[in-house]
């Protein structure tokens, strides 16, 4: 059975993500590559489901945002970075201009048909 267009995007995002996680814990924390803003925001990542250790690899969050981000969306998803500001503690207009280009909400997404 042939796999579809999105789950295939999909894959790529998961072997995207844990190759960049693998050459971050090989080198423990020693910048090896150098991610400019024409390609680190292809990568748009899924707050509902998107790894932990994923979003710790966002800028400014750490265990407790990544925890709360978690916590906070999972019975609601966000459906902006202005619903994410507002409902998670600790995300402020600084930090979510930082992330929001390297996050997809409900409504970014195309509708289904």
């Amino acid at each position: 059975m042939a796999m579809s267009a999105s789950r295939r995007r999909g894959h790529q995002i998961l072997y995207f993500c844990v190759a960049i996680l693998s050459l971050m814990l090989l080198n423990r924390g020693r910048r090896v590559w150098n991610l400019t803003p024409a390609n680190a925001y292809d990568l748009k990542l899924d707050l509902r489901t998107a790894h932990p250790e994923v979003l710790m690899a966002l800028p400014q969050i750490g265990p407790a945002r990544m925890k709360a981000i978690r916590d906070e969306g999972r019975d609601l998803p966000f459906q902006s970075i202005g619903d994410l500001e507002r409902r998670v503690k600790g995300i402020g207009p600084a930090i979510s201009m930082e992330i929001a280009p390297y996050l997809e909400f409900e409504s970014d997404s195309p509708s289904r048909p």
